[in-house]
């Protein structure tokens, strides 16, 4: 990298020197890596929904070892036979790990197939939108990390369970088992994290549709109703572009059409340093370039704040114009008249409404627009886009734009054929991708708490069976102890939603990383808090429901 630059820095002085001596302009130098260049916008995002992986994952842990926590109850007098025998804390830890690398290996190789299916459905669902999508593939990296994930898994299910049984923290305890100590608090504490996750994970998943929601209401500056683009290729005569303006202009059905050489929302990113005439050169501000018809325009809906837009008599034999949006001239011209000022690109004759050119959610920036029959040559050689704003569905004059188009140059292709409304919607694939991956992530987790706090009330009923069937003995009606029940299921799920709420509200920041402008909304909290809330309740009613069902004789007969 210095090399290079000290070489491309020594060739920008001497073309400054040999081309603009005594002139005031600077030639510079930027040199970037290309992989900056590449992953810079997205790996910030990336490394977020990496962490919505995460999340996932931990939740996913949290389940595996509350079933198998609860397993081991069940093996109680295995366990305390085996120790009896002689069996030792590293020949049970042999025992247990074997058990779980064998269960984890095994369900990392169908997570592997499933991985496999679902990255197909992906790529081929978002293909058209994803950048290189074709090489977005299951690679030896991704391979390392799911066979660690499942040893590592194997490793804490597997000696954890050991160490509780060789330290004789598992006692029989009739036809069941349960641990002393803190086993409860570690089954409690599991359920309040997979509830917290599933907070978490369900407000960003909220966020992520607000946000598409919110997006689509930001104005684009463009209309988007009623408005049809299509892109003509390959790069043709300033007249042949007029013809077809004009004749696709007098269809009945069109209000308006126009050339452009880049759709707002589909395509930006050209740019060039302009200076005003009069001022000082060495500050050269950057602006984007346009290049247009007279009638684009009228046609997407941008409006003409001062002075005028282009016509037919603006052609390569006219003084050079231009127009200039809104943001340059606020920001170059603030406090004067910016009309019949001199560019060294050319003279201002009108002032136009600012357009968010790269996407809705990004701020809008100084352009520059020429009429094409000045500078056409300068446009791209893929050519331009064509905007027909329609007076009913812009799809019914599909035929008709590629007759009248036929009919002026039948050389050009016409492809890329979409409406406004569709350009709008592919501008927010990226935040549309994550709103889909997020909530599918959301869903996964809330069903994983709702199986763990199934669970740990399943076990609690189990456990306390004698408990219950003595409070019937003596008298107590199954709704109390239905209410014992469901009370300490809610307990943990509210205590689960609390911490899920001060996380996800300390998370701000980190949701700067995504394309996501906003807050923390509290009614997105409430409505994810009743949502759990309600999962908790249902999670809980069925074991309390089988409190009922107790006989008090049945079951303490053995006693």
């Amino acid at each position: 990298m210095e090399a290079a630059a000290a070489e491309l820095h020594s060739i920008a002085l001497r073309l400054e020197q040999s081309l603009y001596q005594g002139t005031g302009i600077r030639v510079g130098v930027r040199l970037e890596p290309l992989t900056q260049e590449v992953l810079d916008p997205v790996s910030r995002s990336l490394w977020v929904l990496f962490a919505a992986v995460g999340l996932v994952l931990i939740a996913t842990w949290t389940n595996v070892a509350n079933l198998l926590l609860a397993r081991l109850t069940v093996r109680a007098d295995e366990v305390a036979t085996r120790a009896a025998v002689g069996a030792g804390r590293l020949r049970l830890a042999r025992q247990f790990i074997a058990e779980s690398l064998t269960l984890s290996l095994t369900a990392g190789l169908l997570g592997l197939l499933v991985a496999k299916w679902g990255i197909d459905l992906l790529v081929a669902i978002g293909s058209a939108r994803i950048p290189r999508a074709h090489e977005v593939a299951l690679d030896w990296q991704s391979f390392l990390f799911l066979v660690a994930v499942s040893v590592a898994a194997a490793l804490v299910f597997g000696f954890v369970p050991a160490l509780w049984a060789a330290r004789g923290s598992l006692r029989a305890h009739g036809d069941g088992a349960r641990m002393t100590g803190g086993y409860g608090r570690v089954r409690d504490a599991l359920v309040v994290i997979e509830v917290a996750l599933a907070v978490v994970l369900a407000f960003g998943a909220a966020l992520m549709i607000g946000e598409v929601s919110r997006l689509r209401q930001v104005p684009a500056g463009v209309v988007t109703d009623n408005v049809l683009t299509a892109h003509l290729t390959p790069r043709t005569t300033a007249d042949d572009y007029y013809a077809i303006e004009a004749r696709v202009a007098q269809h009945p059905g069109v209000r308006a059409a126009g050339f452009t050489q880049l759709v707002p929302l589909q395509n930006w990113g050209w740019e060039a340093d302009f200076s005003v005439v009069g001022r000082p050169r060495e500050d050269r501000p950057i602006a984007g370039l346009r290049y247009v018809t007279p009638g684009y325009f009228r046609a997407i809906g941008i409006p003409v704040l001062r002075g005028r837009a282009f016509t037919e008599r603006d052609d390569g034999g006219s003084p050079r114009v231009i127009v200039v949006n809104d943001a340059l001239a606020r920001q170059y011209f603030a406090g004067e008249d910016p009309i019949g000022r001199d560019l060294d690109r050319g003279r201002i004759v009108g002032v136009v409404g600012d357009v968010r050119q790269s996407g809705v959610d990004r701020p809008v920036t100084p352009e520059i627009f020429y009429p094409a029959a000045q500078n056409v040559t300068m446009a791209s050689d893929i050519g331009m886009s064509l905007i027909v704003r329609t007076v009913g569905p812009p799809e019914a004059l599909v035929g008709a734009v590629r007759a009248s188009v036929r009919a002026v140059n039948p050389s050009l292709a016409v492809f890329n054929v979409k409406t406004m409304s569709q350009v709008l919607g592919d501008s927010l694939w990226e935040v549309d991708l994550y709103r889909w991956i997020i909530g599918l992530f959301a869903l996964l987790v809330v069903v994983l708490a709702a199986i763990g706090l199934y669970g740990v009330m399943t076990y609690n009923v189990t456990a306390r069976r004698r408990e219950f069937a003595i409070r019937l003995a003596l008298g107590s009606r199954p709704s109390s102890l239905i209410q014992v029940v469901m009370g300490r299921g809610l307990r943990l799920a509210t205590l689960g939603l609390v911490v899920g709420v001060i996380v996800s509200a300390n998370l701000t920041l980190s949701l700067n990383a995504l394309p996501v402008g906003g807050s923390p909304d509290p009614a997105a909290f409430t409505a994810i808090g009743g949502l759990l809330i309600i999962v908790a309740l249902v999670s809980c009613a069925i074991p309390a429901m089988r409190v009922t069902a107790l006989d008090p004789v049945t079951t303490l007969r053995p006693e």
